[in-house]
């Protein structure tokens, strides 16, 4: 992945094998020093989606939660749980996603037709063979996609 520094994919690695898999990005955060930066680029390409939150939530959590972090040798006494900020409904688009994972990985994940939809108005007008048009729900390369 561009711009993930190989230190920290060691740090988070020898973290989960020592203590087990993280929680949340709390737990994260708590256990490995992230710069905010890596912490970013790790929640843009879905890499915390086993929290179940979304992205735009996750990176309001970082800016909440991120102090800048220490190594310790000592493990905690009590581990306290931050209080859940109340946010307002994040609307989380998978194209986002597409252009988070091209600008990171130089690759999409997804199907890049599952970001192109049938327009059913249109199905089976002016079309030979009934096909009916496509409809490119964003902004997407894929917009070329047009039946012949």
């Amino acid at each position: 992945m561009k711009s993930l520094e190989s230190e920290v994919c060691k740090l988070i690695l020898h973290e989960r094998e020592r203590h087990g898999p993280f929680h949340d990005i709390q737990d994260l955060l708590a256990r490995v020093p992230l710069h905010v930066e890596q912490a970013r680029l790790l929640i843009r390409v879905g890499a915390l989606r086993f929290t179940g939150k979304s992205k735009p939530s996750l990176l309001w959590d970082l800016t909440l939660l991120h102090r800048p972090a220490t190594v310790r040798t000592t493990g905690d006494l009590f581990i306290t749980k931050v209080e859940e900020p109340k946010l307002p409904d994040l609307q989380h688009y998978p194209l986002a996603d597409a252009y988070d994972e091209l600008d990171l990985l130089g690759f999409p994940l997804c199907d890049p037709f599952t970001l192109v939809e049938l327009n059913a108005e249109k199905r089976g007008e002016g079309s030979e063979g009934g096909e009916g048009e496509r409809t490119v729900v964003g902004p997407c390369p894929t917009s070329l996609l047009r039946p012949s």
